[in-house]
């Protein structure tokens, strides 16, 4: 079984130890490679108010399960602390939030301001993202193959006809997209 988030809805998520059951942190930041539309990790920071701001990065490998309240982990070694090794690991990631997204005859459809997962199985995939339109109105786009991405994305033709609004519509939006496609990828 799978479930669609917004990737905003992980921060501050603890991150617990399969091996001893302790909360070794909480997310601070979720990490992806927007040109592949994958996820890469997490950045975590320590609990309370006078812990560290970063911890260090937990790497999507590293991940056993992403449940409703918690990030499991088998063990704390599974976090890479080493801060140049961090740096390392993030340095040529970027925000999404904050991209314009643009279709491919130059239709702008709003700014990005969140990154849709699906959580299953296999463990953590991006599948869309939220785009602002303004005035208070957002579409979830989905995340396509082909997608170009540089200063903006640009998205095929009628990509937002392909959307919707709300996770619940983008589920149905993402089961038809599979259904077209003989249910592989997106």
């Amino acid at each position: 079984m799978t479930r669609i988030v917004r990737a905003g809805d992980l921060i501050g998520m603890p991150v617990v130890t399969l091996d001893e059951g302790r909360i070794v942190g909480e997310v601070r930041d979720v990490l992806f490679d927007p040109r592949r539309s994958s996820f890469v990790g997490f950045t975590l920071r320590g609990r309370g108010l006078l812990s560290s701001p970063l911890l260090g990065f937990l790497a999507e490998s590293e991940v056993a399960s992403t449940g409703k309240d918690a990030v499991m982990i088998a063990s704390d070694s599974a976090l890479m602390r080493d801060r140049d090794a961090v740096k390392q690991q993030v340095a040529d990631k970027r925000e999404a939030p904050g991209s314009e997204v643009v279709t491919a005859s130059g239709t702008a459809l709003g700014t990005i301001n969140d990154v849709v997962l699906e959580i299953g199985p296999a463990g953590l995939a991006v599948v869309g993202y939220c785009v602002d339109r303004g005035e208070g109105r957002e579409l979830i786009v989905p995340a396509l193959e082909g997608a170009e991405w540089d200063d903006a994305m640009i998205v095929p033709d009628g990509a937002e006809t392909a959307s919707a609004e709300g996770l619940v519509g983008f589920s149905r939006i993402l089961e038809q997209l599979r259904a077209a496609r003989g249910g592989v990828g997106l």
